[in-house]
């Protein structure tokens, strides 16, 4: 939680989580961090993406190929881009190699990032 509150990042917020452990009073859960992101921009290439799209809802429910709009990304600042959803598809969270690169140094546990560019909806069951 330090490293992601000392970088100030637009539209994100970090709240605590506390787990109800009262089963084991000897276990004591380490800090835990929920990251809620608010920040929404609309940037999937789905001319080049090869999604799954509602016909209701007209958001990505299946990805097996993510291509991201560089223009409209470049639309923002980078300040702005740091870390955010896709409007198309707000169950993928997006971090920029920067934020990646200083988590990673953190040496957390229970995370993991992939690249946009192989990135697809089974990645994490594949690996």
């Amino acid at each position: 939680c330090a490293i992601l509150t000392s970088l100030n990042i637009y539209g994100i917020q970090l709240l605590p989580v506390q787990l109800d452990c009262s089963f084991d009073p000897y276990f004591k859960p380490p800090p835990l961090w929920f990251t809620h992101i608010w920040n929404v921009i609309p940037c999937v290439n789905t001319s080049e993406s090869e999604v799954d799209i509602s016909k209701t809802t007209g958001r990505i429910f299946g990805i097996d190929k993510l291509v991201l709009d560089e223009k409209n990304l470049g639309m923002f600042e980078l300040c702005r881009r740091l870390v955010f959803l896709p409007a198309e598809s707000r169950s993928v969270k997006i971090f920029h190699e920067s934020i990646v690169e200083k988590i990673m140094l953190e040496n957390l546990k229970g995370i993991k990032f992939f690249p946009a560019a192989g990135w697809n909806s089974d990645v994490a069951f594949n690996t």
